[in-house]
């Protein structure tokens, strides 16, 4: 079987997360505060939501409470950050995801909506 660089497995499950796991001994970046919603893994907390997929790090810090809404559709999960401009992530996801982003983020009191 063909592996990554760090020696794990190819396929969508080992996709690499360099920034999380540089982080991975700081809570917000612990294994424990992750969720795997397609190719991406997020993590949140005290402010900063961190999204990473192997080719795309998304960081976003001092987020005032309020800021992050999570929109979850049959087939995705948007989240939304309110009051700045044009930053809104759809990530493709199947039930099982949507339904363990909506516990996570419940979880952290993040306002969800459903459409």
């Amino acid at each position: 079987m063909a592996t990554t660089r760090n020696g794990d497995p190819q396929g969508k499950q080992a996709t690499l997360s360099p920034v999380m796991e540089r982080l991975r001994a700081l809570p917000i970046a612990a294994p424990a505060n992750r969720l795997r919603v397609g190719d991406f893994q997020l993590a949140f907390g005290d402010g900063v939501l961190l999204v990473e997929s192997g080719t795309l790090t998304v960081l976003h810090t001092d987020l005032a409470a309020g800021e992050l809404r999570i929109v979850a559709t049959a087939r995705r999960v948007m989240l939304d950050l309110l009051r700045r401009p044009a930053c809104t992530l759809s990530l493709v996801a199947t039930s099982d995801e949507r339904d363990a982003a909506i516990a996570y983020f419940r979880e952290r009191n993040v306002g969800i909506e459903s459409a």
